[in-house]
């Protein structure tokens, strides 16, 4: 059926020009049998003729000339525009993409495997954009078989973990107290655990102990609180790093540099999308 819908352009103007006088004649006998026509123009119908070219050629022609007109500049416009949003969407990608590589080789060098890694789903995306450019792709396997499962995905899997890894461990050297000490105790706590102090050195007959103030409470929010550094350890098994790359590499991985990144990501989707909604219907 698609073969027949390409080549029906073609073939209908062919077909028509060569069977043009029957279907007149066909024509003419239908309108007479309907009009119940019962005399014979003697003239050979120039009178008629004379009667209706004035009507044909004053309004009836240019009005089709101009609905012709219209459609066709309005197909070659639209056209265009497809044409133009194609070559600016792959514009953007190309832009995005060569952002993205740049950030990626910036990144420390103890993350040496994560650089890689981002690097080949750089280079399977840029295979992709090149496949689905290419004249005779079928756009509608693209468009409902797996069009947002693609290279994207995985880097940004790979950014999320890395970005949890980064975050995570200047929160950790930031905010955990040293050594990964039990959590301070504020408030009534430390009031009652001041208490009982000055209880037992109060029925102690060895020494006297003078009770030291209560410490300034600390607002909930900022108490801080140990993390075991197991929690990393998946996200380390994953990425292919060291405690120690963990470390060194968090301190020049900025939350910029990440917000940047995020960015360049959904662009590179939003652009997709309306490339593939451009091809489907040039």
């Amino acid at each position: 059926f698609e073969y027949f819908v390409e080549f029906l352009p073609v073939t209908l103007p062919v077909l028509a020009f060569s069977t043009y006088e029957m279907t007149a004649e066909i024509f003419d006998q239908t309108v007479e049998y309907i009009s119940n026509n019962n005399w014979v123009a003697v003239d050979g119908g120039q009178y008629q003729a004379n009667i209706i070219t004035p009507a044909i050629n004053g309004l009836v022609v240019p009005s089709i000339a101009l609905l012709f007109a219209t459609l066709v500049s309005n197909t070659i416009n639209t056209l265009r525009q497809r044409q133009l949003q194609i070559r600016t969407s792959l514009n953007i990608e190309a832009n995005d993409m060569r952002m993205l590589s740049t950030m990626v080789d910036s990144l420390p060098m103890e993350l040496q495997k994560v650089k890689n890694h981002l690097r080949e789903y750089l280079i399977q995306y840029s295979s992709r954009i090149i496949g689905e450019s290419k004249p005779g792709l079928s756009v509608d396997n693209h468009m409902f078989i797996g069009s947002m499962d693609h290279e994207m995905n995985g880097f940004l899997g790979v950014l999320n973990k890395l970005s949890m890894c980064t975050y995570g461990t200047v929160y950790v050297n930031t905010m955990q107290p040293p050594g990964g000490s039990a959590p301070t105790m504020v408030g009534k706590d430390a009031d009652h655990a001041i208490h009982n102090s000055a209880s037992s050195s109060t029925t102690s007959a060895t020494t006297t102990t003078t009770i030291p103030s209560p410490p300034p409470e600390i607002p909930p929010s900022r108490v801080p609180y140990p993390v075991s550094e197991s929690h990393f350890q998946l996200l380390e098994s994953q990425l292919g790093l060291t405690p120690y790359q963990r470390h060194v590499s968090s301190a020049f991985l900025s939350s910029p540099m990440f917000s940047e990144a995020y960015d360049a990501l959904t662009r590179l989707r939003n652009e997709r999308s309306t490339r593939l909604s451009a091809l489907q219907f040039t």
